[in-house]
């Protein structure tokens, strides 16, 4: 079933350096590369999970108020929102490897400082800082990994990436539940410092093996480096020095429109506004519910511990990641999109119904526990799927800014989602609001996802912008020879 046939139809249509890519195959050199500018997810998760979860102890030490509770968790996503839109730029411009590094340096040396904060005003510095940095590298990271991957294992290495984020979110349920299980009386300090070791030793490795992307440097006219770093993929891959890596190089624009002109030009405005609030809509589900329910586990009566059921749901976000496989592998994006935001939907809704009967009802209570752990699995492949169709849809020259723009859009929800928590909470005095919020914002994104105009399901990474308006006006036709030639299961005509 892996990797999927050729599909000659389309073999045409790739350029000269995606064909070099798919030669070389998807061996150590992706791994390698995949594991060092993908791991910075990890990072992020382990990170994310430690401050999600401490935030109510924080606030019981130092008697905060709501919004300075909601502020601790808010103050990081709105360093990545920075972050974000700093990166893109940064990684067009100067090279997708330079964020990466700072990104892993940044997130170690700012988790230890903010051990010794001394009160709410330096925590919110300190965390802000480490949002920053968080930011800072994960388009430019996301990126680096699909420009190396063949085609036809980009869906592979999507998943990949956000399974990183799960490995690290896993990583920092397993400190808390080693802390305390009850969630209840955690040493915060000692789980942020542990909760830094991702950073710690994924960031030594990229410093020392992390070579530039080819992507990268074939934009900007350097084929010489492009073509030293392909020798280097051929030779970890193990394959003969006869198998050619020359590649024709991208034509020179004399007068080349800026990257914001390409994303939010006439040929990608809508994808790009559509793109932007489904990173918005997954980032609320999956970070705001993270949030909601590291604050409503505790209170809720149930035989499993809330640490408990907190790594239930995370380990629920595995399957996720293989339903994003299959989907993408079998459907296309746009469906794969449809079909997240769909069992997200569902998901929040057959919650709030359980919730609001009797918590002595043991189906109720296996309920909750389904549609929590599905709310994982579906977010996860909401991830999956949203960002590998954002990298597949802009140019190489816009990629990383695209990235930016729109992992700054998902910045914001995770942003606002624990003052929107704590706000409705307050406001209406129902433990459940928020949980009502997210079936409205995933389901105005379920309807909005169907205005997307382009399919990128088996398509090359385009290097121009003028590369784009063709998948547009033959999206129909596109669509078909996809259907048409796209692996199917085993025994199925």
């Amino acid at each position: 079933l892996w990797p999927p046939p050729r599909r000659e139809c389309m073999e045409g249509a790739l350029p000269k350096l995606q064909s070099v890519i798919d030669k070389l195959g998807f061996r150590y050199a992706q791994l390698r590369i995949i594991l060092l500018a993908g791991g910075l997810w990890l990072a992020d998760g382990s990170e994310l999970l430690v401050i999600n979860v401490v935030s109510k102890t924080v606030s019981k030490e130092w008697d905060l108020t709501v919004t300075e509770r909601g502020s601790i968790t808010s103050s990081v996503f709105f360093g990545m929102f920075l972050g974000s839109m700093m990166s893109g730029e940064v990684g067009d411009v100067y090279g997708r490897r330079l964020p990466v590094i700072l990104s892993y340096a940044g997130i170690a040396v700012l988790s230890v400082l903010s051990v010794y904060a001394t009160g709410i005003y330096s925590l919110l510095f300190f965390r802000s800082l480490i949002g920053v940095a968080m930011g800072y590298g994960q388009p430019s990271g996301y990126a680096f990994a699909l420009e190396v991957t063949p085609t036809d294992f980009r869906v592979l290495t999507c998943c990949s990436i956000i399974f990183f984020f799960t490995l690290g979110a896993i990583f920092g349920a397993g400190l808390v539940y080693a802390d305390d299980a009850s969630m209840k009386n955690m040493h915060w300090r000692w789980m942020v410092m542990m909760g830094a070791i991702p950073s710690v030793l994924l960031g030594s490795l990229a410093a020392a093996f992390l070579q530039e992307s080819p992507f990268y440097l074939s934009g900007c006219g350097r084929k010489v480096e492009a073509l030293e770093v392909l020798a280097a993929m051929r030779k970890e891959n193990g394959l003969s020095e006869s198998e050619s890596i020359d590649f024709q190089k991208p034509p020179q624009v004399q007068h080349e429109p800026s990257r914001y002109d390409v994303i939010l030009g006439p040929s990608l405005l809508r994808t790009t506004v559509i793109c932007c609030y489904t990173c918005f809509t997954v980032n609320m589900c999956g970070h705001g519910a993270l949030y909601a329910f590291s604050q409503l586990l505790p209170e809720l009566k149930s035989s499993v511990s809330p640490a408990g059921r907190l790594l239930m749901g995370l380990f629920a976000e595995i399957p996720g990641m293989v339903f994003a496989c299959l989907v993408m592998q079998y459907l296309t994006r746009k469906t794969g999109i449809h079909m997240a935001l769909t069992g997200i939907v569902l998901s929040t809704s057959l919650f709030l119904y359980a919730a609001e009967q009797s918590q002595d009802c043991a189906f109720c209570d296996g309920l909750m526990q389904v549609c929590f752990c599905g709310l994982r699995l579906f977010s996860s492949a909401g991830f999956a799927v949203t960002y590998c169709y954002i990298n597949e849809v802009f140019p190489t020259k816009a990629r990383a800014t695209g990235n930016g723009v729109c992992f700054g859009a998902g910045r914001v929800a995770a942003l606002v989602a624990p003052f929107v928590y704590e706000w409705l909470t307050s406001w209406t005095e129902h433990s459940m609001a928020f949980i009502y919020f997210l079936v409205f914002v995933s389901g105005m994104c379920l309807i909005l996802s169907c205005f997307l105009e382009i399919e990128t399901a088996g398509m090359a990474l385009k290097e121009a912008e003028d590369e784009i308006e063709p998948l547009k006006a033959d999206c129909p036709e596109s669509l078909q020879g996809v259907a048409s030639t796209w692996p199917r299961p085993l025994g199925l005509s």
